[in-house]
Formats: structure tokens, C-alpha cells, sequence
């Protein structure tokens, strides 16, 4: 696995492995959502249909905060994001929306984890064409 040195004073203590940024692994696990509906496809396609379209406007809404420093709303979209995914069964994104909600819960804005918030947009960029194979599937 490649690392990404970010040259900083001391370049060790920075080293983050490209994969980790760049290429997030992504998988979908939909149980959460099968426990939820107890196996009714419809009502499935529904709450995946609307997981999708609101995760969308959430990284969206992330990139803009993340773009123009608003913590709070930072804050506001990864929460959202933590139960979205749930629904839509992205554990890895769920996994970086937690920290990102727990990180700027104190309002204040923190730059150390934009990989956090890379990692949330480059994983939805992988998971979303997936998610529409499985709805279109339904």
C-alpha cells in the first residue's frame, strides 16, 4: 500500500496510506435495512431510494461547510449521514461520519481530518453508482 507524505517537520508521523484517501474500500451491507422493513422489498426500496437522494444532498451540503469552515453545519451533515448510511448499509462511511460528528460537536472548526471528510465524498462517489445497481434491481 502507498503512503502520501504530507511534508511536514517530521514526515513519519504524517505518513497516511493512499488507499486510506484515494480509494476508499467500499462495501454495502443492506441487514440494518432488511431488519428495519422485516423483509418487506418495497418498503426496502423506499427507505433506499430516499437513503440515496438524502445522502447526496448531505455530502453536498459537507463539501460546502467543509469549503467555507461552518462547523456546525459540518457537524449537522455527518450526524444525518451517520443514520443515512446505516439505512443505505455503508459501514465505512457511517464509520467517518461518526468521527467527523463527534470531532466537531464542540462547534469549533478543526482542519486535521479533511481525510476524514475525502474519504466520506470519495467513498459516496464509490458506493452511490452501486446502491442505484441494487435499486434498479428491485
Amino acid at each position: 500500500m502507498g503512503v502520501n507524505n504530507l511534508h511536514r517537520k517530521n514526515p513519519k508521523s504524517y505518513l497516511i496510506p493512499t488507499k486510506m484517501i484515494n480509494e476508499p474500500t467500499i462495501t454495502i451491507d443492506l441487514t440494518y435495512l432488511h431488519t428495519v422493513t422485516g423483509g418487506d422489498r418495497l418498503f426496502e426500496k423506499m427507505l433506499l431510494e430516499g437513503a440515496v437522494e438524502d445522502i447526496q444532498l448531505k455530502i453536498d451540503d459537507l463539501q460546502r461547510a467543509w469549503d467555507s469552515e461552518d462547523a456546525s453545519t459540518i457537524q449537522s451533515n455527518a450526524h444525518s449521514l451517520k443514520s443515512l448510511t446505516a439505512i443505505a448499509g455503508l459501514p465505512q462511511i457511517e464509520h467517518w461520519s461518526k468521527i467527523i460528528d463527534q470531532l466537531f460537536a464542540d462547534g469549533i472548526f478543526h482542519s486535521k481530518p479533511k481525510e476524514s471528510i475525502t474519504s466520506i465524498i470519495n467513498g459516496w462517489i464509490l458506493a452511490k453508482p452501486k446502491l442505484q445497481t441494487l435499486l434498479a434491481a428491485y
